[in-house]
């Protein structure tokens, strides 16, 4: 597949030969070279531009990038505090930095970093988020909502990344954690039934069923139409002894009335018969 590349290649190499100090040529050669797993030569471009007296913010978040996915954390660190030397009004650096500084353990640091991107722009929901997961990890569950319910201020649509967000939690073993996100969810404003309908599912796998079924009946008030929202109401409601009152919940219209059928397999595949 490099064939295909090397034009592109010899190209970019004319182009810093004739003009070595080009900061365009080099951030699209060395994005290619990443694209194509050719990391160590990447960052060796990038070493390059820095020896020919090139000083951009994005060389130097790309390198940043580049070496937070090596793992190397310290590295990376270095790259967004130099990039941010260069232009510090740059709130997505910032938002790296302290996610760099977070992955190495360095909580305050983090805390501090998220706080100069909000202090930048105030319009952008990655600070918010980050600091409601460090808050979370610190035991601070009202702060953390706090900076839950400005992140969905600031963009509705973040809603989504919610999901995303438990799931790396269970993916760490941080299910109590991931609870604790999720009940923090359904105290946010948002008219996302989508939003209540996937903390639902997650809580469900979770076994937390009354906090399950909050957030299905939330997603229903707000969708009203939804079968599989009314279906995974009426289930939890049967995991919890409720099964005639999981019955009533499906609409007339809205979803199988003659059974409430699972839609979350990771429950095992239970049916709550009408009538039973």
């Amino acid at each position: 597949m490099d064939g295909n590349y090397e034009a592109a290649f010899e190209a970019y190499d004319r182009v810093l030969q004739l003009a070595p100090t080009t900061e365009s040529a080099y951030g699209q050669y060395a994005v290619l070279l990443f694209k194509l797993g050719r990391t160590d030569r990447g960052v060796e471009l990038l070493a390059q531009a820095e020896g020919a007296g090139v000083k951009s913010p994005y060389l130097y978040q790309l390198l940043g990038d580049v070496q937070e996915k090596r793992s190397d954390y310290k590295k990376t660190i270095r790259a967004y505090q130099t990039a941010l030397k260069l232009n510090d009004s740059i709130a997505a650096i910032h938002t790296s930095l302290g996610d760099a500084y977070r992955l190495d353990g360095d909580v305050e640091k983090a805390a501090e970093a998220y706080d100069r991107a909000l202090a930048v722009d105030k319009r952008s929901p990655d600070p918010y988020q980050q600091l409601g997961l460090l808050l979370i990890a610190k035991g601070e569950a009202e702060k953390a909502l706090d900076a839950f319910q400005r992140a969905i201020d600031v963009d509705p649509e973040f809603a989504y990344i919610f999901e995303g967000l438990v799931a790396e939690l269970n993916a760490r073993g941080a299910r109590d954690t991931a609870k604790r996100l999720c009940r923090i969810v359904l105290t946010i404003r948002s008219q996302n039934s989508g939003l209540y309908f996937r903390i639902g599912y997650e809580l469900a796998k979770l076994e937390d069923f009354d906090a399950a079924a909050a957030a299905f009946e939330k997603s229903a008030s707000l969708d009203p139409r939804e079968p599989a929202t009314f279906n995974n109401w009426g289930l939890t409601l049967g995991q919890l002894g409720r099964g005639e009152e999981a019955i009533e919940k499906v609409p007339s219209g809205g979803g199988d009335q003659s059974q409430v059928r699972i839609s979350l397999p990771e429950l095992g595949g239970r049916v709550v018969e009408a009538g039973a």
